[in-house]
């Protein structure tokens, strides 16, 4: 798996949302039910990471993108339950 690390700062943020133009509160609503292209590049923007990068993570799969994306918003404090990402991981792991 990737060991690219999102980082979910507020200058990172604030840059997405005005390249972007998306808000980082509604793309995180948007991924609990079925996320967008856009917004998953978007919410990969707002930690940080380049268009290239979520390429290369997106070769793995969705499911790797997505525990990407957990991770950052997790470690970053914006999930008020701590997740248990390293559990998230072997689950896909095992999946596949």
């Amino acid at each position: 798996m990737s060991d690219l690390k999102l980082n979910f700062k507020a200058s990172n943020i604030a840059k997405a949302e005005d390249k972007y133009k998306k808000n980082f509160f509604s793309a995180m609503a948007g991924i609990s039910s079925t996320p967008s292209f856009s917004d998953l590049l978007f919410l990969f923007s707002a930690g940080g990471a380049t268009e290239e990068q979520f390429d290369k993570v997106f070769e793995e799969g969705i499911e790797i993108a997505m525990i990407k994306i957990t991770e950052g918003l997790n470690e970053s404090g914006f999930l008020g339950k701590k997740i248990d990402t390293e559990e998230l991981k072997k689950a896909v792991e095992k999946k596949n």
